[in-house]
């Protein structure tokens, strides 16, 4: 072992000196560049996440909407069925039936 001391990133204008210092510096700009890509991507991936899960959400409330408004039309007509019909069978009057031949 010779008594020579181990390169150090100030090493005052050796040729050591300087290649360690420039191989920090690409380190450092490889582990930057890398890390803004790392981050692009992610931010890619979200926004096409939260794209898909707004169209789900959508198609989601677009069926629950359209089978609500089935099922509370077939309630009425169900309603105004029965309303004609039982007026009709208490009253014997034809104008009650009107309701219930609308529903039908």
């Amino acid at each position: 072992m010779s008594g020579s001391a181990p390169p150090t990133l100030g090493s005052g204008g050796s040729k050591q000196g300087r290649v360690m210092t420039r191989s920090i510096s690409v380190r450092l700009s490889v582990g930057t560049l890398c890390m803004i890509v790392l981050l692009g991507v992610t931010w890619l991936a979200a926004t096409v996440g939260t794209n898909a899960l707004r169209a789900n959400y959508v198609h989601t409330v677009d069926s629950v909407d359209a089978l609500t408004t089935a099922v509370l039309r077939a309630s009425t007509l169900r309603d105004d069925e029965e309303t004609g019909l039982r007026g009709y069978l208490l009253r014997l009057c034809h104008s009650f039936d009107e309701v219930g031949n609308r529903s039908i």
